[in-house]
């Protein structure tokens, strides 16, 4: 448990806060999107900026080297589903 919070290099109170914050604006962003889905005018791209907003708040320049060695990975997976389509 605490290797995680060590290579994040953050305490455990501010894991927490931003982990449960992070969740519940989850969940918000999810509804949101269900909402869009049957009805299309609403709430446009609320969904998508809401996960760029969290990357970028959270994930972008992270200090744990596990997050930008995945996100590479995803990167270069989606870059070569382009390629091939």
């Amino acid at each position: 448990m605490f290797k995680h919070l060590q290579d994040s290099q953050e305490s455990y109170s501010s894991h927490c806060r931003w982990a449960v914050s992070a969740g519940f604006t989850m969940i918000w962003a999810g509804i949101l999107s269900i909402v869009h889905g049957l009805i299309p005018s609403l709430f446009p791209f609320r969904s998508a900026k809401t996960v760029i907003d969290l990357y970028y708040k959270r994930l972008h320049n992270h200090k744990n080297k596990s997050y930008k060695d995945y996100i590479e990975h995803v990167s270069t997976v989606e870059s070569s589903k382009q390629s091939v389509s």
